[in-house]
């Protein structure tokens, strides 16, 4: 008889369930907005010093007091940087991504002129998922 008692108990819950409305679907859940392409450059190694945040093409650091200054820098965003020793993107270039605490690893300590962004590219799309 309990047992019996609890199986009836147990089927109303159940229809209970089947009768209830339906859940309501999830809030779309917005994309996150992307960090704007930049890069900070610092004029002592480590990320200390004077620093300048840079979010375009710059032919010529002099322009910001910081032509032949940089000693480390950090980009932020999606994609990476050209650094050039001389003004107008000349001379040897190196380009760099995330972070760089000593650019006496790539030769470029205090010899940076110039710099510009590289943006990251989207991968294509498939034609058959479009």
């Amino acid at each position: 008889m309990r047992r019996a008692g609890f199986l009836m108990a147990l089927a109303c819950v159940v229809a209970g369930v089947a009768n209830a409305a339906p859940a309501a679907p999830p809030a779309p859940v917005a994309p996150p907005v992307p960090v704007p392409l930049s890069i900070t450059v610092f004029d002592q190694e480590n990320f200390k010093g004077r620093s300048v945040k840079i979010s375009a093409a710059t032919p010529n650091l002099a322009m910001l007091q910081f032509e032949d200054k940089v000693a480390s820098f950090e980009v932020a965003g999606a994609g990476d940087w050209v650094l050039c020793e001389n003004r107008n993107y000349g001379g040897r270039c190196a380009r760099v991504q995330t972070k760089g605490a000593d650019l006496r690893i790539i030769q470029l300590f205090a010899r940076v002129s110039s710099l510009y962004p590289v943006p990251a590219v989207a991968p294509a799309v498939p034609a058959a998922q479009k």
